[in-house]
């Protein structure tokens, strides 16, 4: 199943920058196990993970960051620092079986796949689906949101059921609840954009998409951010929601590892990044071009909530940016203006007209309903695990911290409170967003909003550059 969306809504919908593929397969009592065959993708980030189940039960179970793949033998993993972006033999294996499966002695040539791309899968619940995912992030020119296709017609990966006591391929058609032809092949998807995603009906009955934590709201208000100051934008990190990806299994902690603010669907939103992070460059990649650790290896901002939202890059009517979509300026930082559908057209323009002449990034704004707030998200993947800006904790960084941690009770974003969870220079460096929600369309037009911006960052211990 694949879900590679240019238009999206709930926070959690994925990233338009980003593929998203599934497996839905069964736990069985069978010896069987899944076998991932293919090349890396043309990308500059990717990861595979398992999860328990769907919905509220897609809890991370395994993982596999692109990185820590061992490549088939003659080939070479793309994404190691000083390997060619570009090698054309990339290709690698990776095997799931069931948890406590003995890998000792696996049969035929399942016997080679090495043990460091070996993951286990859930094996509670007999008939239970568990999901398989696929995430690819920022994929190179001329590759479609897949890293796959383009000018060397990669094909994507492909995922085969295999009796784990003979090595043989089995039919799986009866070993998924995925109903037949429901998305179209990574082959037939437009380079570079993709199509809108859907909720589907599954065969047991339950809905799917998009993702594997998401099976339809039911209006809990589980994506509210927290209550904090109205005129300020307070980014933190919000709870690990079912179908999250993580960089460990364990994850690092009990919160998600990007950051959220509400965002005021009828007020400018003017927001500040001091020092964004240094990303891999993917923009003139050349037959020499190798991977480079930089302080991470990709960094977007969406706007969700309960409207329908579109990636539009270098149009004001985008929610979402990424990389060099940011305008970093010479200070190394980014200005956002957010601003709300509510504006009149010749309030648009002159906002639009002031953010371009600032070199400011224009962004729509989202709008809220029962299930949401209009919520903006950070995220940042493949940072340096020493990189002082990242929101996640390493032994090398405190990270943000996190409110679920101190609070083991709470599981709503809603819930959030105290500074100590505001994401400011004091936690992240100049890598922190902070913002504030301008009192009216003359405030941000004649400065007065740009500067409480600078008042408010100055306030936490920052510098607006």
């Amino acid at each position: 199943m694949y879900e590679w969306l240019t238009t999206f809504r709930f926070p959690l919908q994925p990233d338009p920058h980003a593929a998203y593929s599934y497996v839905l397969p069964l736990v069985t009592d069978r010896a069987i196990g899944f076998e991932v065959t293919g090349d890396l993708p043309y990308a500059a980030w990717t990861e595979w993970m398992v999860y328990t189940g769907l919905g509220d039960a897609a809890k991370p179970f395994a993982s596999i960051e692109g990185n820590a793949i061992t490549p088939e033998q003659g080939s070479v993993n793309t994404f190691t620092a000083g390997t060619k972006v570009l090698a054309p033999d990339r290709a690698f294996r990776l095997l799931v079986v069931p948890n406590g499966t003995d890998t000792s002695s696996l049969p035929g040539d399942l016997a080679d796949v090495p043990a460091d791309n070996i993951m286990p899968s859930p094996t509670d619940g007999n008939g239970k689906t568990f999901v398989i995912a696929n995430r690819v992030y920022n994929a190179f020119p001329g590759y479609n949101l897949g890293g796959a296709a383009g000018p060397t017609d990669t094909a994507f990966p492909v995922v085969r059921a295999v009796d784990l006591t003979t090595g043989e391929g089995v039919d799986c058609s009866r070993l998924t609840v995925a109903p037949p032809g429901v998305s179209a092949p990574p082959s037939e998807m437009p380079t570079p954009q993709a199509k809108p995603g859907r909720v589907l009906t599954l065969a047991d009955g339950s809905r799917f998409g998009p993702g594997p934590g998401s099976t339809g709201s039911k209006g809990t208000g589980m994506e509210y951010a927290p209550p904090y100051d109205p005129d300020r934008i307070e980014f933190t990190r919000p709870p690990l929601l079912p179908g999250a990806d993580v960089s460990s299994v364990p994850p690092p902690d009990s919160c998600a590892g990007y950051l959220g603010a509400a965002i005021s669907p009828d007020r400018i939103g003017l927001i500040r990044i001091p020092k964004v992070p240094h990303w891999f460059d993917t923009k003139n990649l050349g037959p020499d071009s190798t991977f480079v650790q930089e302080q991470a290896t990709y960094v977007s901002l969406t706007q969700y909530g309960a409207s329908v939202s579109t990636y539009a890059p270098g149009r004001p009517a985008t929610a979402s940016i990424a990389n060099d979509e940011f305008q970093v300026d010479a200070d190394g930082g980014s200005t956002i203006v957010i601003w709300p559908r509510s504006l009149t057209a010749q309030q648009r323009q002159q906002v639009f007209d002031l953010a371009r002449q600032q070199g400011w990034v224009l962004m729509q704004g989202g709008e809220a309903g029962p299930e949401a707030t209009a919520n903006l998200f950070l995220r940042m993947k493949g940072t340096s695990p020493s990189y002082q800006g990242g929101f996640t904790p390493t032994p090398d960084r405190a990270g943000v911290p996190c409110y679920f941690d101190d609070h083991q009770k709470d599981t709503t974003w809603s819930t959030v409170t105290g500074q100590k969870y505001v994401a400011t220079a004091a936690s992240i460096g100049g890598a922190a967003p902070q913002g504030v929600n301008c009192s009216n369309v003359q405030a941000f037009l004649g400065g007065a909003c740009l500067s409480d911006l600078k008042q408010y960052i100055a306030s936490t211990g920052g510098s607006y550059s």
